[in-house]
């Protein structure tokens, strides 16, 4: 009978320990099919973590902004796309991050084509194609350079074409890493989705634990360091779950994390659409995550966070001039009431004048 009770022990603790890792997991609040894997594509090389360290950074963490507890942008931004056994989700993940963006803040461009980055047609960073590249990539959107029309030159899932050189159809004035060298926090990935409504480009390790194999629910297997990321995919949404106040807005802590330490993010992903869960598109190719797990990043999810600037902000409103000073007003007239006496008073003066003429004028003609 012992020797059951210590078989049973140990099951149990090879159960715990495989889906646990050492997160701690709660219970399990999603699905997962195991198939064929996926292709991927990060490759992070020395350049790319001294590009994440000297990057612009950008902040929303300390802005007052109201960000309502829910958010999902899947319908104003592009819809997932199927790489293949490519491994270019950094060039899938910032090209369709670069579109969404010109959605929103400009005018959709049509689908942007991926060979542009896959191929090394810009002047910027060059990445390997299929064989994987990184955030450094989207130095070929600025200056007036980016991609052309996917229907122009349509993506075959291959790597090594010549470059076709089309007519930019999309373009950035710059980009930034959100949050600072250490990553975004919770708000300052809200506040890009909330307020200005863009799709933003994220990383992950999608090969740890059962990440690439989610099927439905909330992920919460998380497992994974930032030393295992290895996907890149793109941010739609949000929810801050309990952290929210009696208006129904997300509530913050003073350094960007929600105020009861929870939170899930929507991210789209490549794989085409029978991978993961609906959006509220309509389509499928999303999956639901979450953010935080015993103070540790789902999956290294978000673990460095790009968003794109493709217009220019508004010039400065010049300051209003001095108001000229308003001249004195001059003193109102004194309306006193009539003085009936002075009236009679000069009348009673004008007949005594003429009544000495009167008598002068008698004495002189006797």
């Amino acid at each position: 009978m012992k020797y059951i009770f210590w078989a049973f022990l140990c099951l149990l603790a090879f159960e715990i320990n495989s889906y646990g890792h050492f997160y701690g997991k709660k219970h399990k609040t999603y699905e997962a099919k195991h198939i064929a894997k996926h292709g991927k594509g990060l490759k992070r090389e020395s350049k790319g973590k001294k590009f994440l360290k000297e990057v612009k950074h950008i902040s929303y963490v300390h802005l007052d902004a109201v960000l309502p507890a829910k958010m999902d942008i899947s319908a104003m931004v592009s819809l997932p796309e199927n790489q293949g056994q490519c491994g270019c989700c950094w060039d899938f993940s910032l090209t369709k991050a670069l579109r969404s963006t010109l959605m929103v803040d400009a005018k959709d461009p049509g689908r942007l084509e991926f060979n542009y980055l896959l191929n090394n047609c810009g002047p910027g960073t060059r990445e390997y194609g299929c064989n994987g590249g990184d955030f450094p990539a989207a130095d070929n959107f600025l200056n007036g350079n980016g991609p052309g029309l996917e229907a122009n030159d349509p993506f075959t899932g291959q790597d090594g074409a010549s470059c076709k050189h089309l007519p930019v159809a999309g373009t950035a004035i710059s980009y930034a890493m959100l949050g600072t060298s250490n990553g975004p926090q919770f708000k300052d990935l809200a506040y890009a989705v909330a307020i200005n409504k863009h799709m933003v480009s994220v990383d992950v390790a999608a090969a740890a634990g059962d990440w690439e194999n989610y099927s439905a629910g909330v992920y919460n297997g998380c497992t994974g360091t930032a030393n295992d990321i290895d996907h890149m995919i793109d941010l739609v949404g949000y929810d801050c779950q309990t952290s929210v106040d009696a208006n129904g807005n997300c509530e913050f802590n003073a350094d960007g994390s929600t105020k009861n330490g929870d939170g899930l993010l929507l991210v789209e992903n490549n794989w085409g659409e029978t991978w993961g869960i609906k959006a509220a598109n309509g389509h499928q190719g999303y999956m639901w995550t979450e953010f935080m797990q015993n103070g540790q990043k789902c999956n290294a999810i978000a673990t460095d966070a790009l968003e794109f600037t493709v217009t220019k902000a508004p010039p400065p409103t010049p300051p209003t001039p001095p108001t000229p000073p308003v001249p004195p007003t001059p003193p109102a007239p004194i309306n006193e009431p009539f003085q009936w006496w002075w009236l009679a008073l000069a009348a009673l003066g004008e007949g005594v004048v003429m009544l000495v003429v009167y008598l002068v004028f008698l004495r002189k003609s006797k």
